[in-house]
């Protein structure tokens, strides 16, 4: 499993899991997720290649100022385009159907 972001920043381990999702997911199973090496080094949209991958999942948000790149990032969306291409499972949520559709129209 690849996680990957905008740039080449590490997950936030400070402000994802909190709230009603992580007391419904559990703590236990947050901590596990933290330590997974690869919440630990993420990897930018651009460097995705589809070829290399079996699926593509576009995962929702509504981080305050942070889903706007996810909706109008013209690399991420390049990115789904080729998953497209290459016949692969495309899985999106929420914010994520957006911009999975959006990726068809380049």
């Amino acid at each position: 499993m690849v996680i990957a972001q905008e740039g080449h920043c590490c997950a936030s381990t400070k402000e994802a899991g909190r709230g009603t999702c992580r007391r419904l997911n559990g703590k236990k199973a947050y901590q596990q997720v933290l330590s997974l090496p690869s919440f630990q080094h993420t990897v930018p949209w651009w460097s995705l290649d589809a070829s290399q991958h079996n699926a593509h999942l576009l995962p929702g948000g509504h981080a305050k100022g942070g889903v706007r790149q996810y909706l109008q990032g013209n690399k991420l969306q390049a990115v789904t385009a080729h998953f497209f291409h290459y016949k692969k499972p495309v899985a999106a949520i929420s914010h994520g159907v957006v911009s999975a559709a959006r990726s068809i129209l380049l």
